[in-house]
């Protein structure tokens, strides 16, 4: 419900003068609307397969208050501000969903051949599905078009270059919207209520990560061409922009993950052939060590580590989110599905939800979360990453980028850059008071600093790299 408590604190604002809410009042009022989220959506599957296929929303409304009592304690404004408008607009997609049920139901083979030939019109007659081996699902708030793998190996390779996803909501846009394709396979069911949540979403005013376009100077970066002073700033923005749009995927994909009883994967994050960061990595990269940039070897270090360390805290950030939800399933003693409690609770917040709110709102204001995972291990590993790119990038630049394999001829050399780079902790000592860093990562950050330069060398100079740097970097 983005559109409608994004507002939420300016509404409360606008009646503060008449009542006023305590912030547990407000933490309250997120759980409630939740809840009324699972008797409404219970309430829903019960019609789904019977005309009118939807409650009416005198109805929806009465059910939901009679199974969520607790909205009494609410506020007059919070009570009005959950029934008038997350009811109404939830209510308005199911009945379009309805509607369009309706008519498909008085002839259904002729609605599907009119929807796969609208597809193959809509995509210039590229993409032409087997009607006998494609068929169409209901869901709450949508109509998916589920393919057998020979047919949505066609969808994969038009809309995704063949990349691997298991269902998309797509471009091809009927009277219900943007129309959800799904994967044939296993459990697909699942996936089906997983882009249904993202229909959801699309109609209640999400706004869905959308590409982020490189300029003419951050793609020239990213190949190395006649970089200038200037172009570090220009990197660093598009750079920022991409991690801001991983951020809002995190947060768009958390919830309809959970519907489905999933962890969510993050295109951005977990795919390392992901245009748009893979790109902006690059331009930053190539910027940083660029001798137009002019930064001084101590500077292009820290510049280094400082952008891995950004996608690192938004990956970080994931693992807390997650770490939340699972410790708030686990706690979780009512009688709901603890997964449809906690996907319901993660849907109903704002799509920019802060992980402090999160927190509050699945475990309370004064809880805790033991992540089981040391944030230093984030910090070694850029560390150690920064110095192996800074080595392969001083001994061997031709190739752009985090650097290329050593040739065999300059291994020698590398290992020399390596400890000295390593071994020169003024280089970098000044991170750790930045970021509040112990300096008892340099042991980790030293092991994984080997690791990485024996993947630098030639597969004959690995073992040797290895014992050679163990010798060479100060513990």
């Amino acid at each position: 419900m983005t559109s409608l408590y994004n507002s939420f604190t300016v509404q409360q604002e606008k009646y503060s003068s008449i009542e006023q809410s305590t912030p547990e009042q407000t933490l309250n009022t997120f759980r409630v609307a939740a809840d009324m989220f699972i008797a409404g959506r219970d309430l829903a599957l019960e019609h789904i397969d019977n005309y009118p296929f939807v409650p009416s929303a005198k109805d929806l409304a009465s059910h939901v208050t009679k199974a969520v009592p607790e909205h009494l304690q609410l506020t007059e404004w919070q009570r009005s501000f959950l029934l008038v408008n997350g009811l109404i607009l939830t209510h308005a997609v199911l009945a379009r969903r309805a509607e369009y049920q309706t008519k498909w139901m008085r002839n259904p083979e002729q609605v599907k051949l009119d929807l796969l030939y609208g597809l193959n019109r809509a995509t210039d007659r590229e993409l032409k599905l087997n009607p006998s081996k494609v068929d169409f699902q209901w869901s709450l708030f949508s109509l998916s078009l589920v393919a057998e793998t020979s047919e949505f190996d066609k969808i994969r390779a038009y809309y995704f270059g063949g990349r691997k996803v298991y269902g998309t909501i797509s471009n091809f846009a009927t009277e219900l919207g943007r129309m959800p394709f799904v994967w044939k396979r296993k459990n697909y069911k699942s996936t089906i209520w997983h882009e249904d949540i993202h229909v959801w979403q699309d109609n209640m005013g999400y706004d869905f990560y959308a590409i982020t376009i490189p300029t003419a100077i951050t793609e020239r970066a990213a190949i190395d061409q006649n970089i200038q002073s200037g172009d570090l700033l220009e990197a660093e923005i598009y750079f920022d922009n991409v991690l801001m749009k991983a951020r809002e995927e995190m947060r768009i994909e958390l919830p309809a993950y959970l519907w489905s009883k999933g962890l969510p994967q993050i295109e951005i994050l977990d795919n390392p052939k992901y245009n748009s960061l893979d790109l902006a990595l690059v331009a930053m990269q190539n910027t940083i060590y660029s001798e137009a940039t002019g930064l001084t070897e101590k500077q292009k270090l820290e510049k280094h580590f400082q952008t891995l360390m950004k996608i690192s805290e938004v990956d970080l950030e994931r693992h807390k989110l997650i770490a939340i939800a699972k410790k708030g399933m686990k706690e979780y003693k009512g009688d709901q599905n603890r997964w449809d409690w906690i996907a319901a609770r993660t849907t109903v917040l704002p799509q920019l939800f802060s992980q402090q709110l999160y927190q509050a709102v699945i475990l309370g204001r004064h809880s805790s979360v033991d992540l089981k995972l040391d944030p230093e291990t984030f910090y070694s590993s850029s560390l150690a990453a920064a110095l192996a790119t800074h080595a392969r990038r001083a001994v061997h630049p031709e190739p752009y980028g985090q650097g290329g394999e050593i040739p065999k001829e300059l291994v020698g050399q590398f290992w020399d850059t390596v400890t000295s780079l390593y071994n020169n902790k003024a280089l970098y000592e000044d991170l750790f008071d930045q970021y509040g860093i112990s300096r008892d990562i340099l042991n980790n950050t030293r092991q994984k600093l080997i690791r990485y330069a024996a993947k630098s060398v030639p597969a004959g100079f690995r073992g040797k790299t290895k014992r050679e740097l163990k010798e060479r970097l100060e513990i």
